[in-house]
């Protein structure tokens, strides 16, 4: 039996017994803390960086490489916390009709004498974001949003993306699968408690709940191996959407539900005939023409709608973005694009509509970026052009921290706009400066650990005394990122048979999209420059399909008959993707150098 030892973690005051031989990052997550740990824990992204007050060693590690070997107090340090999350978006009216209602045994006890009309009942929608989850509480008469819950993701203590988050739970297996879909699940419910709370509901009174989410999430939510797809052909076990009891799922809600109870653990969801359950045969898979078992169900449970998948890295949410523009109904040819590690992005009308998904990776929300972090307190979240250079926006108002997603397209823009890089990305050296204001700011060229870099916050006027800075490799972060999503544009514009120009309209779904400076996107060539005046940011449009899906059960229909009528384009098959990818890393509108 291995040998045991107290860790107390402060200032959160936990102590847990943890074996020894464990990480660091292992007992923060057992002590129910959600450490950061973007890049899965592999030790390469330095964000989850502890401080052993006391123990056999002391002083600052990363928690992820640092094994337990003796009693410990370590302080956590810094731990952000998203300050604002999006929760509104695009969305259209339609009529309420979930159907679902309160059953006999519910409207006797509860309002004898009164009309089945005036019996209360309600609804819940949810967002899960692989960085945030939103859970929306719903009016089953009026579908008027009663209240919103949000927090982080707690998936995060396992990498800020969906490959680590898969690669985790095949290589822990069962054991792995299990963390994740108790944390998010626990999540979920602490948000509809929060919601249904703040409105003054019961969580029994909830019959009905829509949940939206890419595909990794979706399959870690029901506890589905993620296996295929991070395997070729990287297609999902479910594709369809899904009718399931809160039971199943772990969800609390409904009449038989019981919040107040001691927390249980979740029950296991049996995936029957995984990868071929997008077959009719599967009696759990819906089966978008067959809606009686919700109508069977909900007497006595709540129910579940899960949104269907479209591929391996289109998922539910994009589902929902469709779902809230109603995409299939636009006339005049429109690009949707939710900018994320997965970046996916739908263009088409009425006409036609195809799909496909960048491997963008994590660099916007802050990961593989030296100064990086989350749109939190102390986040440089934009960068303006000023009487002394630029000046900066710092989320919360407060001492900068580090550098966020927004933040870091600003500063991108303007260091293009001033040829202090060139169409490669490469930092020109000072004395090669031309453009006034970069040379009147040459000074702020730095070098950091032997590579050349930009100072955008002096030591002693950030938080932690620290420097913030952009180097030369977070600008390849960047440019991998930032080619992969103009690269999905075109391919996807050419198999359409259509030019750029040809586009009318540009969503951009999504937190990142919405608050990020859609001029200086279109300035470092992450979005077509032409398009620049043709953006609607169109915020949560992934959680108003949601909430659509949950009051109007003609739209779970809508939602699955949308993911059967978009074409897939896998971009690793299309011949010309390598090339068209590697043109778009540069800069277009930076200074050519010889």
């Amino acid at each position: 039996m291995a040998e045991k030892y107290r860790i107390c973690f402060r200032p959160q005051n936990r102590e847990i017994e943890a074996d020894a031989g464990m990480t660091i990052l292992e007992a923060e997550r057992m002590a129910g803390l959600e450490p950061d740990a973007p890049c899965g824990g592999c030790g390469k992204c330095g964000k989850c960086r502890v401080d052993i007050l006391k123990g056999k060693r002391t002083g600052v590690v990363l928690a992820c490489q640092t094994r337990i070997d003796s009693s410990m107090t370590v302080d956590t340090m810094y731990q952000e916390k998203v300050r604002k999350i999006l929760s509104e978006g695009l969305t259209r009216k339609v009529p309420v009709e979930p159907g679902v209602f309160p059953g006999k045994d519910q409207a006797e006890e509860k309002t004898a004498g009164r009309e089945e009309s005036d019996i209360p009942f309600f609804l819940m929608a949810f967002d899960i974001g692989t960085t945030t989850v939103v859970g929306y509480l719903l009016d089953g008469h009026t579908g008027r949003t009663l209240s919103v819950a949000s927090r982080m993701n707690p998936q995060h203590a396992f990498g800020a993306d969906v490959i680590s988050r898969a690669n985790y739970v095949l290589e822990h297996g069962e054991e792995g699968s299990r963390e994740l879909r108790t944390c998010i699940v626990k999540a979920m419910n602490d948000l509809i408690r929060e919601a249904a709370g703040s409105a003054g509901v019961q969580a029994e009174d909830i019959l009905q709940a829509a949940v939206v989410g890419n595909t990794c999430m979706h399959h870690l939510f029901l506890g589905i191996s993620p296996d295929s797809l991070v395997h070729a052909p990287y297609i999902p076990a479910v594709r369809k959407g899904m009718i399931l009891t809160a039971e199943e799922t772990g969800l609390k809600f409904g009449p038989r539900c019981s919040m107040g109870e001691k927390a249980v653990e979740i029950p296991v969801f049996e995936l029957e005939n995984e990868l071929s359950a997008n077959e009719d045969s599967g009696k759990r898979f819906l089966i978008s023409r067959d809606m009686r078992r919700a109508d069977s169900i909900h007497e006595k449970q709540g129910v579940v709608l899960l949104l269907p998948n479209i591929a391996g890295f289109v998922g539910a949410d994009t589902i929902g973005c469709m779902v809230s523009a109603a995409f299939d109904r636009l006339e005049e040819l429109t690009l949707m694009v939710d900018i994320g590690t997965n970046g996916e992005m739908v263009l088409g009308d009425q006409k036609k509509m195809l799909t496909t998904s960048t491997a963008a990776g994590p660099a916007f929300e802050g990961a593989k970026i030296e100064c990086g972090m989350r749109g939190a307190d102390g986040a440089v979240s934009h960068l303006r052009e000023s009487d002394d250079g630029f000046s900066l926006e710092v989320v919360g108002d407060v001492k900068p921290v580090g550098i966020c997603g927004s933040g870091l397209i600003d500063a991108l823009a303007f260091l293009i706009r001033h040829g202090f890089i060139n169409n490669y990305g490469a930092f020109r050296d000072p004395e090669d400066l031309e453009d006034p204001l970069a040379c009147r700011l040459k000074d702020r060229l730095i070098t950091v650990h032997g590579q050349p870099a930009f100072l955008l916050v002096r030591g002693e006027d950030s938080a932690d005394g620290e420097e913030i800075y952009l180097t030369q490799k977070d600008v390849r972060e960047v440019q991998l990122a930032k080619g992969a999503i103009a690269a999905g544009i075109q391919i996807l514009t050419e198999k359409l048979g259509k030019r750029i120009g040809e586009i009318r309209h540009v969503f951009l779904a999504g937190a990142f999209g919405n608050y990020m400076d859609s001029g200086s996107a279109c300035e470092i060539g992450m979005i077509p420059y032409e398009l620049r005046d043709r953006i609607t940011a169109v915020g949560n449009a992934a959680g108003e399909g949601a909430k659509l899906a949950a009051v109007n059960r003609g739209e779970f229909e809508y939602a699955c008959r949308l993911s059967e009528e978009t074409e897939f384009i896998e971009l690793a098959s299309e011949s010309s993707f390598q090339d068209v990818f590697v043109d778009k890393l540069e800069f277009e509108r930076a200074v050519e150098d010889e």
